[in-house]
């Protein structure tokens, strides 16, 4: 498990690498992506006889949320699909399937809440799980971000330098030990 949340993390190198570059992009795609949602909620509380609840509640029928989920989850899809060297090796080739399939998911989640949404009564458990799921679609999004490029991607040659390392250093280990924790001669 602590081996699949390393590889899993390997790929944040790229945000660790450029956090301003991710912090627009960021602030771009979800913030202005946002805005048909966001905007009129803050426009109607700002009117004297505003309603904003029932501004949101057309927001959550129209879509917004749903649509702007599969905007940004296409966004993430496509330039993951299109990155430059990518895949060099097996690792960085299966994280690419597993989120590929997770973001394909909750695409398709998204484009069924893009259906129901436009029922006259949308029930409090619908507008949680919508909730949840453009949540899930922003981190998502923003994971698939780190596949722009494949900087963060060892080459075979560089993980063959690194187990051959690792393997010298065990057999230095080997050599030099005569006991092992408990005492044991080996």
């Amino acid at each position: 498990m602590k081996k699949l949340l390393l590889n899993l993390s390997e790929p944040l190198e790229l945000i660790r690498q450029q956090p301003l570059q991710f912090a627009v992009w960021w602030i771009v795609a979800v913030l202005f992506g946002l805005a048909g949602f966001w905007l009129p909620l803050l426009v109607e509380s700002l009117k004297d006889a505003g309603c904003p609840s029932q501004i949101f509640q057309n927001n959550l029928r129209g879509g917004n949320l749903a649509s702007f989920s599969v905007v940004i989850l296409a966004d993430g899809l496509a330039t993951m699909f299109v990155a430059v060297r990518a895949g060099q090796n097996l690792t960085a080739a299966g994280i690419r399937g597993l989120l590929s399939v997770l973001a394909l998911l909750v695409f398709i989640t998204n484009v069924v809440m893009l259906g129901v949404t436009h029922s006259a009564d949308v029930p409090t458990k619908f507008i949680v799980f919508q909730f949840i799921i453009t949540f899930l679609a922003i981190g998502l999004s923003s994971y698939l971000y780190c596949f722009r490029s494949s900087d963060w991607e060892k080459s075979v040659g560089e993980i063959r330098t690194i187990q051959d390392n690792e393997v010298t250093k065990l057999g230095k280990e080997a050599t030099s030990k005569t006991q092992d924790d408990k005492g044991v001669k080996l």
